[in-house]
């Protein structure tokens, strides 16, 4: 019989997305998160670049800070990782903000 590194799912433990989500983040040692996150935020700024710069950073910056608030209320990143978050979004601020002040 071969042993798991990790506690194997089943029907009995696994009970819906938070869970699994769980599971996956420690499978992953904690990156499952921080990697979803990076992708949220390319994602959003990739599709936004339609626009320009500012708009596309505030905007990702913005829905990136959203998703690691959920993302920090269940405990799938800590704190360093929702930190950075929030850095990311005084970033897309300042961007907006020198958008509309040129000066």
């Amino acid at each position: 019989m071969t042993v798991l590194p990790y506690p194997y799912p089943s029907g009995t433990n696994m009970t819906g997305i938070v869970s699994i989500m769980n599971y996956v983040n420690v499978v992953t040692k904690g990156y499952f998160g921080f990697g979803v996150l990076i992708a949220i935020s390319l994602i959003t700024f990739l599709t936004t670049m339609t626009y320009s710069y500012q708009k596309a950073l505030g905007v990702s910056s913005f829905v990136t800070f959203l998703v690691a608030l959920l993302f920090m209320s269940l405990n799938l990143i800590n704190g360093l990782v929702f930190f950075g978050s929030v850095v990311f979004l005084l970033m897309g601020l300042m961007s907006l903000y020198g958008e509309n002040n040129p000066n």
